[in-house]
């Protein structure tokens, strides 16, 4: 008369359990992971210079414009990661900052191998025109 409930249960269960394998996902993910942690380093650091070495170092945290300058071995300058000429230097220094040149952070980045005279003659003629606030950067011992 009836039907057996038993058949029906029978016809759905065939015995295998669907679940989902998620091992390739996981490798996937850690391959992602591992390109991106290699090519952070890449991307962040654009100029390669040899900075020196400081065994007293402070974080500075500032919230005026900033802006860094970096002379490299061959005394090419960069002014926030742009190749910008000895000539054009200060005007270009002027037109990224803000009007008040004594409100304006200066990162100056300098190559290792460089003389200390070229460091100090970056230093005066940003000082000469009010640049006053100068940061030498350099890396931890």
């Amino acid at each position: 008369m009836g039907a057996s409930i038993k058949s029906k249960k029978n016809k759905f269960n065939s015995g295998i359990a669907p679940d989902i394998n998620i091992t390739p996902f996981v490798d996937i993910l850690l391959v992602l992971l591992i390109v991106f942690m290699v090519a952070t380093p890449a991307i962040v650091s654009g100029l390669t210079i040899n900075l020196p070495k400081a065994k007293q170092t402070s974080e500075i945290k500032l919230e005026n414009k900033n802006i860094t300058v970096t002379i490299d071995a061959k005394k090419i300058l960069y002014i926030n990661d742009k190749f910008v000429s000895q000539d054009d230097f200060v005007n270009t220094i002027k037109s990224q900052s803000n009007p008040n040149p004594e409100s304006n952070v200066i990162f100056l980045r300098g190559d290792k191998n460089l003389a200390y005279s070229d460091i100090m003659g970056l230093v005066n003629l940003l000082a000469t025109n009010d640049y006053t606030n100068i940061v030498l950067v350099t890396e931890d011992v």
